[in-house]
């Protein structure tokens, strides 16, 4: 895990544990694709919690 102020996980690994690189916290798939993701589920629980 990116112990940085407002780090997520590292994309990348060495065998050791260690960061292969420095990318951004967020790159141009990540954010939007998690976040994306993130909605849909809500949606679906909410939806869900409707019908029960």
């Amino acid at each position: 895990m990116d112990k940085r102020n407002g780090g997520e996980w590292f994309c990348d690994l060495n065998e050791n544990g260690i960061p292969l690189s420095r990318k951004p916290i967020t790159e141009p798939w990540k954010c939007p694709y998690h976040n994306g993701r993130m909605c849909l589920e809500i949606y679906k629980r909410i939806k869900n919690k409707e019908h029960s």
